[in-house]
């Protein structure tokens, strides 16, 4: 018999050691791979570390809930960022099951902001004589002599064996372009290159005057072997960069003029977050892009130049201001008293009434306006008088934020009054299919400085048509009011869904109705 037990011991053991593992959900662990800035561009590459699941089921990634085609890394993978949340997960499903994954990660979360082209130079036709040195003096600032420069296919084909300087804007944009800049935002500069990587190429350098002390942004240089130096201490990690030769690559740089600090992109791929400018810098002036750094003969081509000015969208934030005190949101907005005040992110422009829409129940309707330039912030205030549960409508149109960007999220907020002091606190009604049967709990609330004789009523609707009422007398003391419970048969044919429910409050000394709510 021992023996009997010693076998079924081991062969159960033999089992659990071979079984497949069972995976609980929340067994992912993923993470941000890299530095990201708050002005992080769309589009980049957000590279996430995490480990190979893949060979416990169909894995699938989500960005803000919604499925998205993921690339995969050494380390992980990554997912394409997007204005405003990025909110990430990972899920594994088993067969066919699609709907209960059999492993989930953890949400991680990054926010960028909405940055908007409010000004922008482009070059991507590069049309010329070929007999002078090219000089478009309106987009460039060039040192390229003759014979080192052709256009090829509408590109800037360049065969080069000295440091020539390719700037940009060109002289006569470029004070209104540092004018612009000088107000604020984000300096943004992108451009296309292919090298035969015969020489080191500087991406960029940032030419910046402040007082009379020049000042540079020296970003990194591309070396022969296609990899990058010369990144300063907070640069991200190169995820799957690979900067080969004879093929076309996209660089993108962002320079946040006010806070000194910069990010460069290559491919999408941020490598450069934050880096940090000469204190002593001031407005950027000549951009100067692809410089032939050793000195030895290469040909590299440029297309797509764009210098532009960037500056954030802004988002509002409604509140609500009653009796001196500021409270986030407007829902319940006060009976009376009240003031809707709007906060922009960004500074905007004064700007008048006629900016604003604001109706009631569909209706447009008066209100005191001011702006407060000192918050930012819009502030209405009704003029109509509320009885309660009214439907507000706040919109705001033709308006742009000093810079010139527009908004990014709800430029139109929907709000309702709370209830009459006299009014429908809750109604909670539940059906029973299997009992035909009605149970609805109602309380009433009574702030007036008088009982109140009423009645409820729960009016069954179908197609619009009444078909069934309850009705129960109730007395709502001063003060406090009452609570009720109405219980009934529901009518024939009754199927949930089919049928609207709405709760009626009866003044019976007025024979009107002072309040009603729909649904369950």
């Amino acid at each position: 018999m021992k023996k009997i037990l010693t076998l079924i011991i081991t062969a159960l053991m033999l089992v659990q050691a071979f079984a497949l593992p069972s995976f609980a959900e929340d067994t992912i662990t993923i993470a941000f791979d890299g530095a990201y800035s708050d002005d992080t561009l769309p589009g980049t590459k957000l590279g996430v570390i995490c480990e190979d699941v893949s060979a416990m089921g169909d894995v699938k990634y989500y960005l803000n809930g919604e499925e998205v085609q993921a690339t995969q890394t050494d380390d992980g993978f990554t997912v394409e960022s997007v204005a405003g949340k990025n909110e990430i997960q990972v899920k594994v499903f088993s067969g066919d099951d699609y709907e209960t994954p059999i492993m989930t990660s953890n949400v991680i979360t990054k926010e960028f902001a909405n940055l908007e082209k409010v000004k922008t130079f482009s070059q991507d036709d590069f049309t010329f004589d070929g007999t002078s040195a090219y000089d478009t003096t309106q987009f460039f600032n060039v040192s390229l002599a003759s014979g080192e420069f052709e256009n090829v296919d509408n590109t800037l084909k360049i065969t080069a064996t000295e440091r020539r300087t390719i700037g940009l804007p060109g002289e006569s944009a470029k004070w209104t372009f540092q004018n612009e800049l000088s107000k604020g935002g984000c300096m943004y500069l992108t451009y296309d290159i292919k090298t035969d990587m015969a020489a080191r190429k500087r991406l960029l350098y940032v030419d910046t005057k402040k007082g009379n002390v020049d000042s540079f942004i020296n970003g990194p240089f591309l070396e022969k072997d296609g990899s990058l130096t010369g990144l300063p201490a907070s640069y991200a990690k190169l995820r799957n960069f690979d900067f080969t030769g004879d093929e076309w690559h996209n660089v993108e740089i962002v320079v946040d003029v006010a806070n000194l600090i910069y990010d460069v992109y290559i491919d999408n791929i941020q490598v450069v977050t934050d880096g940090v400018m000469d204190a002593n810098s001031g407005t950027p002036g000549y951009v100067y892009i692809a410089q032939n750094w050793d000195r030895v003969q290469s040909e590299y081509y440029l297309d797509n130049v764009e210098i532009s000015q960037l500056a954030k969208s802004y988002t509002i934030t409604p509140y609500t201001e009653i009796n001196g005190e500021t409270i986030e949101g407007l829902s319940d907005f006060p009976l009376s008293g009240g003031c809707a005040k709007f906060v922009f992110s960004e500074t905007m422009p004064a700007f008048v009434e006629d900016n604003v829409t604001f109706t009631v129940d569909g209706k447009d309707a008066d209100f005191d306006f001011y702006f407060d330039t000192d918050e930012n912030a819009a502030c209405i205030t009704p003029l109509a008088e509320f009885s309660g549960r009214e439907e507000c409508r706040v919109s705001f149109a033709n308006m742009k934020s000093n810079l010139g960007a527009s908004s990014f999220g709800d430029r139109t907020f929907v709000f309702n009054v709370c209830p009459p002091i006299f009014g429908i606190a809750t109604s909670e009604i539940s059906v029973s299919s299997e009992t035909s049967t009605l149970d609805a709990q109602i309380v009433i609330n009574n702030l007036t400085e008088d009982d109140k004789n009423a009645s409820v009523l729960i009016c069954i609707y179908k197609d619009s048509k009444l078909i069934k009422t309850y009705s129960k007398s109730i007395q709502a003391f001063a003060g406090t009011g009452a609570e009720c419970e109405i219980e009934g048969a529901l009518p024939e044919g009754f199927t949930e869904g089919e049928f609207e429910f709405v709760t009626y409050l009866m003044d019976k000394d007025t024979f009107f109705a002072v309040d009603y709510i729909k649904g369950v």
